[in-house]
């Protein structure tokens, strides 16, 4: 027993130390055998399609699926988190802020973000330099994208509005 615990810490040490050899051994044998091991594996899966189709994989995403349904209001929230940062480079409690500052409104429609039919406040910023302009709600972001962010295309649509009203 001890033999064994001693021999499995030796083979992971020496993995560790010689994973770049180990690496190039492994391509070199995959170069030198790949007909064979994809022949292989095509027969694998060809005998085991019932296998392979319910297999591990398949209760491993039903497992997901239940955890979904499950933690769905965590997981939306991270993701918009992540989002955030990356895209944006700001923090829910930065976009928080940004908000407050706007007397939690659309800067263009000024309506409010909270109420009986809460608007949904989206992060505005200039596509060329990403650079962060406001908060918008989704109906004005929509609108701005639409016209590319184009000054020329605002002015054209206003005087089209004056000129029919």
């Amino acid at each position: 027993m001890r033999n064994k615990e001693t021999k499995k810490e030796y083979d992971k040490l020496y993995n560790l130390l010689n994973k770049d050899r180990k690496k190039k051994q492994s391509k070199q044998f995959y170069l030198d055998n790949k007909d064979k091991i994809l022949e292989q594996q095509k027969q694998y899966r060809l005998k085991n399609k019932n296998k392979i189709k319910e297999g591990r994989m398949g209760s491993y995403i039903k497992y997901e699926k239940k955890y979904y349904i499950k933690n769905k209001d965590k997981i939306i929230s991270k993701s918009r988190e992540r989002i955030l940062l990356k895209k944006y480079n700001l923090t829910p409690t930065m976009l928080s802020k940004m908000i407050e500052n706007q007397n939690n409104k659309c800067s263009i429609c000024n309506r409010n973000f909270t109420g009986v039919s809460p608007l949904i406040p989206c992060v505005d910023h200039n596509h060329v330099t990403n650079k962060v302009r406001g908060v918008l709600c989704l109906n004005c972001n929509t609108a701005l994208g639409s016209f590319n962010d184009d000054i020329i295309n605002l002015n054209n649509a206003i005087s089209y509005l004056k000129y029919y009203d």
